[in-house]
């Protein structure tokens, strides 16, 4: 028994002598192991020397030259991590996880199409991955392949039918295809499988406010905010739909909030712009604007909302140069091209203009705005048919549109459809009864069909809506010197010309054709001097 105890003494002795030189495969053990406990705890700066001595000693370490990858990613620095990344695929050719990552990588610096060989590469040896659907479905997404993107996602949500990410994901395709019915019912599975999701309610908040449930959208982003309070995007996207509720105070408010939590958040300065712009603050409009521009020379619509700043603040050219930018950008921006077929208007380059609002419509035909644009367009060009069709489409998709019944009316009382014309400006009053043109635009047709006391009464009632309206003065006083009111002819007359006095020549022109067309009537020389009798001369 002693010596079986003796020979065991020996066996330990030998095996510490032989282990007094180091072993690698231990430090190599040693060395990774801590870097991966400090990865975890969130210091992967620290983790970096161990991983690069574990690398040392073992430079066929595919793990090693992972974890690594992870630190430089995490300590942003992309191209360092790319390396790695590349170097783990050399070593370990079917390592999903490499693949995925570095797809993540090339996603980022705008490679799309690495980024997706990567990410069906990683699917080719693992159908299971959760993580490289998604993110080829990411991928594909933001090349606009919306389709692709969807049955990726749909795939995702087979393998985990309980992944909030997928739900998410699949809800922003479905938003952008239009389906906001189904984009909202994906946005509330990724609530109810993470309650505490603050994107999930911001992201279903936006596809109900597209749906014009404004109220419903703001309940959403204020849920968003209660769960992160320093979420900018979702105090920019209320402060959205705080604007199209009229509410731009509030809206002003919510942006300031996005801005101060994220200076370099440009569509928070291009939509706090926009609302400048609606509270007609022109130069706070352009100030935002220049600087969201400045953040990001790439967003489109900055381009777009500055180049209705510049043509109010009386810039035609830097306006056009804004919308050739915005549509440079993003030659899907519908508005931007509409937007540049007004200025075309402007400026009587009207087949231009037609050009413009055609391919706008081309790209989103459900804008009754941009039909009735063009069909103003067609008007000046004598396009009376083409017109016709444009407001008659207008009307069809905005059954509650009065400038369109208005400039109808004027078009067909050109084709000689007065009835039509009629019923088109009545239609057009009855929607908007403060609108002085509609006044105005009936009581020509009522002169040209002889009905003087009823265009009278329309030129009066247009006058009332808008003291302003310098040729309704003209118009009654027209007519008042058709229907023997001379004085108040003479008196409108006068207000015409305080209005207008650059068009005295024309007014006497006028005056001279009704004086002779009264002397034809009744046979009589009218005398049409200050205090001459307000009454009709003795029938024959």
């Amino acid at each position: 028994m002693r010596h079986c105890c003796g020979l065991i003494l020996v066996l330990i002795s030998l095996t510490v002598v032989g282990c007094g030189k180091p072993d690698p495969l231990a430090q190599y053990s040693e060395n990774y192991e801590k870097a991966k406990s400090l990865i975890n705890r969130k210091h992967p700066d620290q983790a970096i020397p161990y991983l690069n001595t574990a690398i040392q000693i073992n430079s066929k370490s595919a793990d090693a030259y992972l974890k690594r990858a992870d630190a430089l990613r995490a300590l942003n620095r992309p191209a360092d991590a790319l390396d790695d990344y590349n170097r783990v695929i050399e070593l370990d050719p079917k390592n999903t996880e490499a693949y995925c990552a570095r797809g993540a990588i090339r996603l980022d610096q705008g490679n799309s199409t690495a980024a997706e060989a990567d990410f069906t590469k990683a699917i080719e040896y693992d159908p299971k991955n959760l993580l490289a659907y998604l993110t080829r479905g990411q991928t594909r997404h933001s090349r606009n392949d919306l389709d692709a993107a969807l049955a990726d996602y749909n795939k995702a949500l087979e393998i985990d039918p309980k992944d909030p990410r997928a739900y998410t994901d699949r809800g922003a395709v479905r938003r952008e295809k239009r389906d906001l019915k189904g984009a909202i019912a994906d946005y509330s599975k990724a609530i109810e499988l993470d309650p505490k999701f603050a994107m999930g309610y911001n992201n279903r908040g936006l596809a109900k406010q597209e749906q014009g449930e404004l109220s419903d959208a703001i309940v959403d982003y204020n849920q968003a905010i209660q769960l992160e309070p320093n979420l900018a995007i979702s105090y920019n996207n209320r402060g959205f739909a705080r604007a199209a509720n009229g509410d731009f105070k509030s809206a002003m408010e919510d942006y300031d909030k996005a801005i101060e939590l994220d200076p370099q958040f440009a569509l928070a300065y291009s939509n706090r712009g926009s609302a400048h712009k609606s509270t007609k603050d022109f130069k706070g409009a352009k100030t935002d604007l220049d600087r969201a521009i400045q953040i990001n020379p790439r967003l489109a619509n900055a381009y777009n909302e500055r180049g209705q700043i510049q043509m109010a603040l009386g810039e035609p050219k830097a306006a056009r140069a804004d919308y050739d930018k915005a549509i440079d950008l993003d030659p899907q921006l519908a508005q931007a091209y509409s937007n540049r077929g007004t200025l075309h208007m402007r400026v009587g380059e009207l087949d231009e203009a037609i050009d413009d609002y055609s391919k706008a419509l081309k790209l989103n035909s459900a804008l009754p705005g941009i039909v009735f644009n063009r069909g103003v367009a067609r008007m000046a060009m004598k396009n009376l048919k083409g017109a016709l069709e444009d407001f008659d489409l207008a009307i069809k998709m905005n059954p509650h549109m009065p400038e369109a019944f208005d400039e109808r009316a004027l078009v067909r009382h050109l084709l000689k459809d007065d009835e039509g014309a009629r019923d088109d400006y009545d239609r057009a009053i009855r929607l908007a009864p403060e609108n002085a043109k509609a006044y105005f635009d009936r009581g020509v047709l009522n002169q040209s069909q002889g009905e003087l006391a009823q265009a009278e009464a329309d030129f009066t009632s247009c006058i009332g809506k808008n003291p302003r309206f310098a040729v309704a003065y003209g118009s009654r006083g027209l007519v008042r010197l058709r229907m023997f009111k001379d004085i108040l002819a003479r008196q409108d007359f006068e207000f015409f010309l305080r209005l207008e006095p650059q068009m005295k020549p024309n007014l006497e022109k006028l005056i001279g054709m009704e004086i002779e067309a009264r002397k034809k009537e009744t046979g009589t020389l009218v005398d049409h001097k200050p205090g001459s009798v307000d009454k009709p001369p003795p029938p024959k």
